[in-house]
């Protein structure tokens, strides 16, 4: 991926979040793992988890990884991925 298609890929991950994500009544930990999984569908590298495995935290993180990779993969597939 070039430099112009990767920020192509930030700022349509960005528009998803935005649209799908961050005003959701959801915790800090399962919004970054969305994010998280939102940046791995448009093929980025995403964060590792910054919470220790078997911690609450980490739990919500993956989740929300899950979840995010999911629905943008399905939204990039459908066309609609803002």
């Amino acid at each position: 991926m070039d430099a112009h298609q990767q920020l192509q890929a930030l700022r349509n991950v960005q528009a998803w979040y935005d649209a799908h994500i961050a005003s959701c009544p959801r915790s800090l930990e399962w919004k970054h793992g969305a994010r998280a999984g939102c940046w791995k569908a448009h093929g980025l590298q995403p964060q590792r988890s910054p919470w220790a495995s078997g911690t609450a935290q980490d739990d919500a993180r993956n989740a929300g990884f899950q979840y995010g990779y999911e629905q943008a993969k399905h939204d990039l597939t459908a066309g609609a991925a803002a």
